[in-house]
């Protein structure tokens, strides 16, 4: 229910949620996390690099990195 929250209220950003954690550090966390399994897909894409062809590597090996840029930004 958390994740619906901010669709249909207006809280406070120190405003605590069931996790015991701020609003604020809340949405940092998801964040972050987000960002982690963004980094950990590049990973295991580079683990794909002798399995697949490597025009269809190179072409989605840039789409991981365009995500992976945009994640942190």
């Amino acid at each position: 229910m958390d994740e619906i929250l901010l669709w249909f209220y207006h809280l406070p950003w120190d405003d605590r949620i069931k996790s015991g954690m701020s609003l604020w550090e809340e949405l940092c966390c998801t964040y972050y996390s987000g960002a982690d399994s963004v980094k950990w897909m590049q990973g295991v894409w580079e683990n794909q690099k002798f399995r697949i062809d490597h025009e269809r590597f190179e072409q989605v090996g840039t789409l991981v990195e365009i995500k992976a840029k945009e994640a942190i930004w």
